[in-house]
């Protein structure tokens, strides 16, 4: 019996360990699964911002380099530097009433998408043309400064960009650098909050009209933020809370958020550490809080067009990317557990039914063996 017992406990105590040792590879694969599917979630958002971030990018680098490409164009084009060759005329004949006056009467042929090219005035003319092209307001800007037509009609018409109120604007800026740069350039004025247009972000591309070396003036336009929101905020393959926006060096947005109604640009602030990354021309990708205190998935880099440097941010929240993941690991907490009942409950058979009906099988053979050889 002694024996019996023994070989009983020594059966028992090899099970335990073959189970234990069988629990312990059973975890420690599953860890290890659980972190290579991490890793490649993980994997999948950064090449999936990335993505996102690059091709938003070259839209609106293409959006903003055909609006380089129209001012180029039409800054040379004869009815541009006759517009306002002859409002120069009106304005050295009457000062800025004639040439009010005039804008209401005289006629031109501007490129529009109306059928109908029979305009009543210099004015409608403009505004189709602005409206073709989808430009908030049009400038034609006389070589001493002054507003001498806007399609828009906002108190900066007939202002002086020099010594006038507005001087200090995005518009007085844009005027500035093109007056201190060569003929052929084009510059742009970063958004800025423009008090003409109701105190709403602006941003500004102009150009200097040249004539046979003559200085005519400045053909500008001004860029609302609305066509660059579309740009940035178009949602598709960025999930719930994916979003893709622009930031400046100030640190202040230049698009709207997309969770918010109302306007971010210039309101809102980013602090976040990727926004540093950015502006120092590095690319990468980070966790951090966002400008709403939220964990997100942060891809960046840096965009820069006619001396604007913005940075691109693409983030998602960690929550959404990381919900596969917690139910991946809930999900494998739970096999884990029911392989564990499985493997006790086998354990108990092999203890308490296999092991004692079989070692009883023995014993019961070996002592008809001997019964056996005591009767021979």
């Amino acid at each position: 019996m002694s024996n019996s017992h023994s070989n009983n406990q020594s059966n028992n105590r090899t099970v335990d360990l073959s189970l234990f040792a069988l629990v312990l590879v059973l975890i420690i694969a599953s860890l290890l699964g659980q972190r290579a599917y991490e890793q490649r979630i993980e994997a999948e958002e950064t090449r999936q911002l990335t993505t996102m971030l690059m091709l938003r990018e070259s839209v609106l680098q293409s959006y903003l380099e055909s609006l380089r490409s129209e001012v180029t164009l039409w800054s040379s084009q004869p009815i541009v530097r006759d517009v306002l060759n002859r409002l120069n005329a009106e304005q050295n004949r009457g000062g800025m009433e004639a040439v009010k006056g005039f804008g209401a009467t005289d006629t031109a042929e501007f490129e529009s998408a109306s059928a109908n090219r029979n305009f009543q005035s210099l004015d409608d003319a403009i505004r189709e043309f602005a409206l073709h092209h989808d430009y908030y307001d049009v400038f034609f800007i006389g070589p001493e400064g002054n507003i001498l037509l806007t399609v828009a009609r906002e108190d900066d018409y007939g202002t002086n960009l020099i010594d006038g109120p507005y001087a200090d604007s995005g518009l007085g800026r844009l005027f500035a650098t093109l007056m201190t740069s060569g003929d052929d350039i084009v510059a742009m004025e970063d958004f800025s909050l423009y008090g003409p247009s109701n105190n709403e972000p602006a941003a500004f591309l102009g150009a200097k009209v040249i004539h046979d070396g003559e200085f005519l003036g400045v053909y500008a336009i001004q860029i609302p933020e609305q066509p660059i929101n579309r740009i940035m905020q178009f949602s598709a393959g960025m999930g719930e809370t994916g979003e893709i926006y622009l930031v400046g060096e100030d640190g202040l947005m230049r698009s709207t958020s997309r969770f918010f109604t109302d306007s971010t640009v210039l309101r809102t602030e980013v602090t976040a550490p990727t926004l540093e990354n950015a502006f120092r021309d590095e690319v990468g990708y980070s966790i951090v809080d966002d400008y709403r205190g939220i964990p997100v998935y942060s891809a960046f880099r840096l965009f820069e067009f006619e001396g604007i440097r913005w940075a691109v941010l693409a983030e998602q929240d960690v929550a959404e990317v990381r919900s596969p993941i917690v139910r991946a690991r809930w999900w494998l907490a739970a096999a884990v557990v029911l392989a564990i009942v499985i493997i006790l409950v086998l354990r108990f058979m092999l203890v308490r039914i296999v092991l004692p009906t079989s070692i009883a099988a023995l014993l019961g053979l070996s002592m008809i063996s001997m019964e056996s050889q005591a009767d021979d």
